[in-house]
Protein backbone atom coordinates (compact mmCIF):
# COMPACT_ATOMS: atom_id res chain seq x y z
CA UNK A 1 0.00 0.00 0.00
CA UNK A 2 1.79 3.01 -0.84
CA UNK A 3 0.61 6.85 0.09
CA UNK A 4 0.03 9.09 -2.51
CA UNK A 5 1.87 11.75 -1.86
CA UNK A 6 4.96 9.95 -2.29
CA UNK A 7 3.84 9.80 -6.18
CA UNK A 8 6.49 12.36 -7.20
CA UNK A 9 8.63 9.49 -6.74
CA UNK A 10 7.77 8.63 -10.34
CA UNK A 11 8.37 11.34 -12.14
CA UNK A 12 11.56 12.24 -10.14
CA UNK A 13 14.95 13.27 -12.08
CA UNK A 14 18.42 12.28 -10.75
CA UNK A 15 21.26 13.98 -10.00
CA UNK A 16 24.71 13.57 -8.05
CA UNK A 17 25.87 15.24 -5.25
CA UNK A 18 29.31 14.03 -5.21
CA UNK A 19 32.03 16.05 -3.97
CA UNK A 20 33.57 14.93 -7.04
CA UNK A 21 31.28 16.79 -9.18
CA UNK A 22 30.74 20.44 -6.80
CA UNK A 23 28.44 22.03 -9.95
CA UNK A 24 25.84 19.66 -10.16
CA UNK A 25 23.66 20.16 -7.14
CA UNK A 26 25.29 23.48 -6.50
CA UNK A 27 23.01 26.53 -6.02
CA UNK A 28 22.74 29.40 -8.97
CA UNK A 29 22.80 32.39 -6.62
CA UNK A 30 26.31 31.24 -4.97
CA UNK A 31 29.65 31.15 -5.99
CA UNK A 32 31.67 28.63 -7.97
CA UNK A 33 35.10 27.91 -7.10
CA UNK A 34 36.69 27.13 -3.74
CA UNK A 35 34.59 26.38 -0.48
CA UNK A 36 34.46 29.89 0.56
CA UNK A 37 31.47 31.88 0.96
CA UNK A 38 31.30 35.54 0.95
CA UNK A 39 27.92 35.44 2.02
CA UNK A 40 26.15 32.68 4.16
CA UNK A 41 22.47 31.56 3.45
CA UNK A 42 20.46 31.04 6.47
CA UNK A 43 20.94 28.19 8.87
CA UNK A 44 20.13 26.55 11.71
CA UNK A 45 21.99 23.49 12.17
CA UNK A 46 20.04 22.12 15.43
CA UNK A 47 17.66 20.40 12.60
CA UNK A 48 19.63 17.68 11.29
CA UNK A 49 18.54 14.13 9.74
CA UNK A 50 21.63 11.25 9.79
CA UNK A 51 21.41 8.29 7.33
CA UNK A 52 23.36 5.69 8.16
CA UNK A 53 23.72 3.06 5.49
CA UNK A 54 25.40 -0.62 4.73
CA UNK A 55 26.37 0.30 1.04
CA UNK A 56 28.74 2.46 -0.19
CA UNK A 57 25.88 5.04 -1.75
CA UNK A 58 22.58 6.42 -1.28
CA UNK A 59 19.43 7.78 -2.99
CA UNK A 60 16.80 9.87 -0.95
CA UNK A 61 14.11 13.37 -1.80
CA UNK A 62 13.62 15.55 0.22
CA UNK A 63 11.08 18.77 0.50
CA UNK A 64 10.86 22.02 2.44
CA UNK A 65 8.86 24.87 2.60
CA UNK A 66 9.86 27.73 0.02
CA UNK A 67 10.46 30.12 3.31
CA UNK A 68 13.16 26.86 4.66
CA UNK A 69 14.91 25.59 1.22
CA UNK A 70 17.89 28.30 1.37
CA UNK A 71 19.07 26.76 4.96
CA UNK A 72 18.97 22.93 3.70
CA UNK A 73 22.18 21.31 2.52
CA UNK A 74 23.96 18.01 2.63
CA UNK A 75 27.21 17.71 4.57
CA UNK A 76 29.05 14.96 2.27
CA UNK A 77 32.16 15.23 4.17
CA UNK A 78 30.84 15.13 7.82
CA UNK A 79 32.78 17.94 8.45
CA UNK A 80 30.03 19.75 10.00
CA UNK A 81 30.75 22.99 7.66
CA UNK A 82 28.86 23.80 4.34
CA UNK A 83 31.04 23.93 1.42
CA UNK A 84 30.30 24.69 -2.03
CA UNK A 85 28.71 21.33 -3.45
CA UNK A 86 26.68 20.49 -0.41
CA UNK A 87 24.05 22.83 -1.46
CA UNK A 88 20.51 21.23 -2.50
CA UNK A 89 19.72 22.77 -5.84
CA UNK A 90 16.33 21.12 -6.60
CA UNK A 91 13.85 19.57 -4.08
CA UNK A 92 11.36 16.58 -4.45
CA UNK A 93 13.89 15.35 -6.77
CA UNK A 94 16.22 12.05 -6.54
CA UNK A 95 19.71 12.90 -5.26
CA UNK A 96 22.41 10.41 -5.17
CA UNK A 97 25.07 10.86 -2.88
CA UNK A 98 28.64 8.36 -3.03
CA UNK A 99 29.45 7.81 1.18
CA UNK A 100 32.85 7.94 2.39
CA UNK A 101 34.32 5.51 4.48
CA UNK A 102 31.45 5.97 7.34
CA UNK A 103 28.66 5.79 5.02
CA UNK A 104 26.76 7.96 6.45
CA UNK A 105 25.65 11.66 5.40
CA UNK A 106 23.74 14.02 7.19
CA UNK A 107 20.93 16.53 5.84
CA UNK A 108 20.84 20.14 7.74
CA UNK A 109 17.80 22.16 7.77
CA UNK A 110 14.30 22.52 8.08
CA UNK A 111 13.03 18.96 6.01
CA UNK A 112 9.79 18.82 5.56
CA UNK A 113 9.30 15.41 3.82
CA UNK A 114 11.85 12.43 3.31
CA UNK A 115 11.44 9.84 1.15
CA UNK A 116 14.65 7.02 1.16
CA UNK A 117 13.30 3.94 0.37
CA UNK A 118 15.56 1.17 -0.60
CA UNK A 119 18.83 2.28 0.62
CA UNK A 120 19.94 -0.63 3.10
CA UNK A 121 19.66 1.87 5.88
CA UNK A 122 20.33 0.15 9.43
CA UNK A 123 19.72 4.13 11.21
CA UNK A 124 18.09 7.13 10.96
CA UNK A 125 19.04 9.13 13.82
CA UNK A 126 16.54 12.90 13.80
CA UNK A 127 17.42 15.88 15.94
CA UNK A 128 15.01 18.73 16.50
CA UNK A 129 12.79 18.08 13.35
CA UNK A 130 9.58 19.71 14.62
CA UNK A 131 8.93 20.46 10.93
CA UNK A 132 9.36 16.89 9.26
CA UNK A 133 5.46 15.76 8.20
CA UNK A 134 6.08 12.63 6.24
CA UNK A 135 8.69 10.20 6.28
CA UNK A 136 9.07 6.83 4.17
CA UNK A 137 12.09 4.89 4.82
CA UNK A 138 10.65 1.20 3.59
CA UNK A 139 12.50 -1.67 2.60
CA UNK A 140 15.77 -0.84 4.26
CA UNK A 141 17.35 -2.77 6.95
CA UNK A 142 16.51 -0.65 10.09
CA UNK A 143 16.03 -2.35 13.81
CA UNK A 144 14.85 1.08 15.05
CA UNK A 145 13.37 4.08 14.53
CA UNK A 146 13.15 6.80 17.37
CA UNK A 147 10.25 9.32 16.35
CA UNK A 148 9.72 11.07 19.78
CA UNK A 149 10.65 14.71 18.56
CA UNK A 150 8.64 14.73 15.16
CA UNK A 151 5.92 15.81 16.78
CA UNK A 152 4.15 16.87 13.54
CA UNK A 153 4.39 13.91 11.77
CA UNK A 154 1.53 12.75 9.52
CA UNK A 155 2.56 10.24 7.01
CA UNK A 156 4.67 7.31 8.14
CA UNK A 157 6.11 4.45 6.12
CA UNK A 158 8.71 2.53 7.37
CA UNK A 159 7.47 -1.25 5.91
CA UNK A 160 9.94 -3.81 5.40
CA UNK A 161 12.79 -3.65 7.77
CA UNK A 162 13.50 -5.26 10.89
CA UNK A 163 11.85 -2.70 13.32
CA UNK A 164 10.77 -4.70 16.64
CA UNK A 165 9.18 -1.63 18.38
CA UNK A 166 7.61 1.57 17.35
CA UNK A 167 6.67 3.86 20.13
CA UNK A 168 4.52 6.70 18.02
CA UNK A 169 3.32 8.57 21.79
CA UNK A 170 4.27 11.74 20.61
CA UNK A 171 3.23 11.49 17.04
CA UNK A 172 -0.36 12.92 17.53
CA UNK A 173 -1.04 14.58 14.23
CA UNK A 174 -0.47 11.02 12.11
CA UNK A 175 -2.74 10.46 9.84
CA UNK A 176 -1.23 7.35 7.71
CA UNK A 177 1.05 4.63 8.94
CA UNK A 178 2.34 1.47 7.30
CA UNK A 179 4.75 -0.32 9.31
CA UNK A 180 4.07 -3.92 7.45
CA UNK A 181 6.50 -6.61 7.55
CA UNK A 182 8.35 -5.91 9.88
CA UNK A 183 8.96 -7.78 13.50
CA UNK A 184 6.56 -5.83 15.99
CA UNK A 185 5.15 -7.82 18.86
CA UNK A 186 3.16 -4.75 19.95
CA UNK A 187 1.72 -1.66 18.58
CA UNK A 188 0.13 1.11 20.52
CA UNK A 189 -2.09 3.70 18.71
CA UNK A 190 -4.02 5.39 21.50
CA UNK A 191 -2.29 8.19 21.32
CA UNK A 192 -3.02 8.49 17.32
CA UNK A 193 -7.09 9.74 17.66
CA UNK A 194 -6.37 11.15 13.97
CA UNK A 195 -5.38 7.64 11.76
CA UNK A 196 -7.09 7.45 8.66
CA UNK A 197 -5.07 4.66 7.14
CA UNK A 198 -3.15 2.06 8.67
CA UNK A 199 -0.99 -1.29 8.00
CA UNK A 200 0.55 -3.52 10.25
CA UNK A 201 0.27 -6.65 8.20
CA UNK A 202 3.02 -9.44 8.48
CA UNK A 203 3.68 -8.53 12.22
CA UNK A 204 3.81 -10.74 15.14
CA UNK A 205 1.28 -8.72 17.05
CA UNK A 206 -0.58 -10.53 19.06
CA UNK A 207 -3.78 -7.86 20.25
CA UNK A 208 -4.77 -4.46 18.28
CA UNK A 209 -7.25 -1.93 19.26
CA UNK A 210 -8.45 0.77 16.94
CA UNK A 211 -10.59 2.46 18.70
CA UNK A 212 -11.95 5.70 19.22
CA UNK A 213 -10.65 6.88 15.50
CA UNK A 214 -13.84 8.71 14.14
CA UNK A 215 -11.48 9.48 10.82
CA UNK A 216 -10.04 5.78 10.27
CA UNK A 217 -11.19 4.61 6.90
CA UNK A 218 -9.01 1.29 6.18
CA UNK A 219 -7.20 -1.32 8.36
CA UNK A 220 -4.69 -3.70 7.08
CA UNK A 221 -3.73 -6.43 9.69
CA UNK A 222 -3.66 -9.69 7.80
CA UNK A 223 -0.84 -12.53 8.95
CA UNK A 224 -0.19 -11.46 12.43
CA UNK A 225 -1.05 -13.71 15.32
CA UNK A 226 -3.71 -11.81 16.22
CA UNK A 227 -6.26 -13.05 18.95
CA UNK A 228 -7.49 -10.00 20.19
CA UNK A 229 -8.71 -6.89 17.58
CA UNK A 230 -10.97 -4.54 18.83
CA UNK A 231 -12.78 -2.23 16.75
CA UNK A 232 -15.20 0.66 18.13
CA UNK A 233 -16.61 4.24 17.44
CA UNK A 234 -15.32 3.64 13.73
CA UNK A 235 -17.94 5.17 12.21
CA UNK A 236 -16.43 5.53 8.86
CA UNK A 237 -14.02 2.38 8.70
CA UNK A 238 -15.12 0.80 5.19
CA UNK A 239 -12.43 -2.21 5.11
CA UNK A 240 -10.81 -4.65 7.44
CA UNK A 241 -8.55 -7.41 6.24
CA UNK A 242 -7.79 -9.24 9.70
CA UNK A 243 -7.04 -12.40 7.45
CA UNK A 244 -4.64 -14.75 8.95
CA UNK A 245 -4.74 -14.30 12.77
CA UNK A 246 -5.79 -16.50 15.59
CA UNK A 247 -9.10 -14.55 16.51
CA UNK A 248 -11.97 -16.33 17.87
CA UNK A 249 -14.59 -13.49 18.06
CA UNK A 250 -14.81 -9.95 16.08
CA UNK A 251 -17.51 -7.38 17.39
CA UNK A 252 -18.09 -5.11 14.16
CA UNK A 253 -21.07 -3.50 15.09
CA UNK A 254 -19.76 -0.08 15.45
CA UNK A 255 -18.72 0.36 12.08
CA UNK A 256 -21.84 0.86 10.24
CA UNK A 257 -19.92 1.73 7.17
CA UNK A 258 -18.29 -0.90 6.42
CA UNK A 259 -17.85 -2.28 2.87
CA UNK A 260 -15.22 -5.00 2.85
CA UNK A 261 -14.58 -7.32 5.67
CA UNK A 262 -11.86 -9.76 4.70
CA UNK A 263 -11.40 -12.07 7.54
CA UNK A 264 -10.74 -15.68 6.72
CA UNK A 265 -7.85 -17.94 8.01
CA UNK A 266 -9.28 -17.62 11.67
CA UNK A 267 -10.85 -19.50 14.48
CA UNK A 268 -13.96 -17.46 14.08
CA UNK A 269 -17.54 -19.42 15.44
CA UNK A 270 -19.77 -16.61 14.50
CA UNK A 271 -20.07 -13.27 12.92
CA UNK A 272 -22.95 -10.11 13.27
CA UNK A 273 -23.41 -8.59 10.23
CA UNK A 274 -27.01 -7.32 11.59
CA UNK A 275 -25.90 -3.73 11.43
CA UNK A 276 -23.78 -3.49 8.04
CA UNK A 277 -26.24 -2.38 5.31
CA UNK A 278 -23.23 -0.90 3.04
CA UNK A 279 -21.43 -4.07 2.81
CA UNK A 280 -21.13 -5.44 -0.42
CA UNK A 281 -17.73 -8.19 -0.02
CA UNK A 282 -17.23 -10.75 2.68
CA UNK A 283 -14.38 -13.65 3.12
CA UNK A 284 -14.98 -15.34 6.13
CA UNK A 285 -13.79 -18.94 4.69
CA UNK A 286 -11.41 -20.83 6.46
CA UNK A 287 -13.22 -20.25 9.99
CA UNK A 288 -14.80 -22.61 12.50
CA UNK A 289 -18.76 -20.92 11.74
CA UNK A 290 -21.24 -24.36 12.32
CA UNK A 291 -24.32 -24.63 9.91
CA UNK A 292 -26.69 -22.69 11.84
CA UNK A 293 -24.35 -19.53 12.33
CA UNK A 294 -23.92 -19.79 8.68
CA UNK A 295 -27.86 -19.44 8.52
CA UNK A 296 -27.72 -16.99 11.24
CA UNK A 297 -24.98 -14.90 9.05
CA UNK A 298 -26.84 -15.29 5.44
CA UNK A 299 -30.17 -14.09 7.24
CA UNK A 300 -28.89 -10.90 8.29
CA UNK A 301 -26.64 -10.26 4.89
CA UNK A 302 -28.12 -6.71 3.93
CA UNK A 303 -29.79 -6.91 0.48
CA UNK A 304 -28.38 -4.99 -2.34
CA UNK A 305 -29.39 -3.61 -5.35
CA UNK A 306 -26.26 -4.35 -7.17
CA UNK A 307 -24.76 -8.55 -6.86
CA UNK A 308 -22.69 -8.32 -3.89
CA UNK A 309 -19.89 -11.19 -3.24
CA UNK A 310 -19.72 -13.71 -0.21
CA UNK A 311 -16.53 -16.39 0.24
CA UNK A 312 -17.95 -18.53 2.69
CA UNK A 313 -16.97 -21.63 2.46
CA UNK A 314 -13.41 -23.24 2.43
CA UNK A 315 -13.06 -26.96 0.52
CA UNK A 316 -15.32 -29.50 -1.99
CA UNK A 317 -17.14 -30.57 0.66
CA UNK A 318 -18.43 -27.80 2.06
CA UNK A 319 -16.69 -28.64 5.26
CA UNK A 320 -14.84 -25.29 6.89
CA UNK A 321 -11.34 -26.15 7.58
CA UNK A 322 -10.75 -25.83 11.15
CA UNK A 323 -13.15 -28.69 11.82
CA UNK A 324 -16.06 -29.26 13.42
CA UNK A 325 -18.12 -28.28 12.34
CA UNK A 326 -19.96 -29.56 8.93
CA UNK A 327 -21.71 -26.32 6.76
CA UNK A 328 -24.48 -27.67 4.58
CA UNK A 329 -25.68 -25.71 1.95
CA UNK A 330 -29.55 -26.49 1.40
CA UNK A 331 -31.83 -24.62 -1.45
CA UNK A 332 -32.69 -22.62 1.04
CA UNK A 333 -29.45 -20.68 2.04
CA UNK A 334 -28.51 -20.35 -1.81
CA UNK A 335 -32.10 -18.64 -2.18
CA UNK A 336 -32.11 -16.27 1.08
CA UNK A 337 -28.79 -15.15 -0.28
CA UNK A 338 -29.56 -14.48 -4.19
CA UNK A 339 -32.98 -12.99 -3.34
CA UNK A 340 -30.60 -10.66 -1.67
CA UNK A 341 -28.40 -10.29 -4.40
CA UNK A 342 -25.41 -11.84 -2.65
CA UNK A 343 -23.63 -14.36 -4.68
CA UNK A 344 -22.18 -17.47 -2.50
CA UNK A 345 -18.74 -18.47 -3.37
CA UNK A 346 -16.36 -21.37 -1.71
CA UNK A 347 -12.57 -22.37 -2.45
CA UNK A 348 -12.11 -25.56 -3.86
CA UNK A 349 -8.76 -27.69 -2.93
CA UNK A 350 -7.22 -27.25 -6.24
CA UNK A 351 -7.30 -23.44 -5.54
CA UNK A 352 -10.40 -22.38 -7.84
CA UNK A 353 -13.41 -21.13 -6.89
CA UNK A 354 -17.25 -22.51 -7.02
CA UNK A 355 -20.31 -20.43 -7.67
CA UNK A 356 -22.75 -21.79 -5.38
CA UNK A 357 -25.96 -19.74 -6.32
CA UNK A 358 -25.37 -18.53 -9.99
Amino acid sequence: MQKLSFIFLAAAFIFSCSKENPDANIAPDLPAGGNERTEEPPNDNSYSITLQSAQSSISFLIAADDGDKAGVWIDLNNNQKREIGEDIRQFRTRITCTLDASKAVKIYGRVKELVCIKNQLTAIAFSKNTVLTSLACSDNLLTSLELLNNTTLKSLSCATNKITSLDLSKNTALTYLDCAFNKLTQLDLSKNALLTELNCSNNLLASLSVSDKPGLKLIYCFDNKLAILTVSNNPLLDRIYCNANHLTSLNITQTPALKYLHCQENQLRELNLSTHSELIELNCSLNNINSAKMLELINNLPSKSAMAKAYIISNDTGEANLLPPVVLFTASYKDIAKNKRWQLFRFMSDGSVAHLNP
